[in-house]
């Protein structure tokens, strides 16, 4: 699967991944329809960095979770 293809399936995936790496428990609100496929791109970088590092700050995560917000489509 090419992931730096954009698709709401692959949203899906990459969502999926972030998820579980970082353990966050709310899979359920973050959804793939709800991300601008526009901005692909952005989101793609920021799972890839994300599931490179071995460990995420709290600062990180803060930051991680406002960057998502930010790609969420209006």
């Amino acid at each position: 699967m090419d992931l730096s293809v954009p698709s709401y399936e692959h949203t899906a995936h990459l969502l999926d991944a972030l998820t579980t790496k970082l353990r966050m428990a709310s899979t359920l609100v973050i959804k793939a329809e709800e991300f601008d496929m526009s901005r692909y791109d952005e989101l793609y970088e920021l799972v890839t960095w994300v599931l490179e590092k071995p460990h995420v700050s709290v600062s990180e995560m803060d930051a991680i979770v406002r960057a998502l917000g930010a790609l969420r489509a209006q």
